[in-house]
C-alpha cells in the first residue's frame, strides 16, 4: 500500500475506535472510506490484483456473516474487516487477520481481567474527568456487554499498514 494513503486511513480508523469504545457502534462512513481507499490502492496495481482482493473479500464476508448471524461479532465489525480486506492482497490479508485476532485476544484478556479484578463501580459524578467516567463505564460494561472489537480491527490494520510497528 502507498504510505500516504495508509497513514490517511489511520485517521478514520482512530475515529472508529473511539466510537466503538464509547457507543459500541462503528459509523458507516468509516468502512465506506476504507473500502474506497482499498479499491483505489488495488486498482493502481491492476485489475487482476483488484479482482483477487474482491473475491477474497467476498469469501471473507460470507464467513463473517455466518459468524454475525450467531451474534458472535457485530455488523460494524464485519463491514470494517471486509472493507479493509479490499485493500490487501491475500498474503497481506492473512497478516492483517492474524494481527487482528492477536489484538482481539489481548483486548479480551484485558476485559476479562477487568471483569474479575474490579467489582462493578459506583457511578462517576458529573465533575469527574472524561477518562474517569470512561473507566467507570467500561468496568460496568465488562460485566454486561461484548468487546469493542473495532479497537482490535484498527490495531491489526495499523500493524500491517505501518512497517515501523512490526517487531
Amino acid at each position: 500500500m502507498d504510505h500516504v494513503v495508509q497513514i490517511a486511513m489511520l485517521v478514520p480508523l482512530a475515529f472508529a475506535c473511539w466510537q466503538d469504545l464509547l457507543l459500541r457502534r462503528i459509523p458507516d462512513g468509516v468502512p465506506a472510506a476504507m473500502a474506497l481507499a482499498g479499491i483505489f490502492l488495488r486498482l493502481r496495481d491492476g485489475f487482476q490484483p483488484f479482482g483477487v482482493s474482491l473475491a477474497v473479500a467476498a469469501v471473507l464476508f460470507a464467513v463473517l456473516f455466518a459468524v454475525y448471524l450467531r451474534r458472535s461479532i457485530g455488523g460494524g465489525d464485519v463491514k470494517l474487516i471486509v472493507a479493509l480486506a479490499l485493500g490487501y492482497g491475500p498474503l497481506a490479508l492473512a497478516g492483517f487477520l492474524f494481527a487482528t485476532v492477536l489484538a482481539g485476544g489481548i483486548l479480551a484478556l484485558a476485559y476479562l481481567a477487568l471483569r474479575v479484578a474490579a467489582p462493578p463501580p459506583r457511578p462517576a459524578g458529573h465533575d469527574a474527568s472524561l477518562l474517569r467516567r470512561l473507566w467507570a463505564v467500561e468496568r460496568w460494561r465488562a460485566h454486561r456487554s461484548g468487546l469493542p472489537y473495532g479497537i482490535a480491527i484498527a490495531a491489526g490494520a495499523a500493524w500491517t499498514m505501518l512497517p515501523a510497528l512490526r517487531l
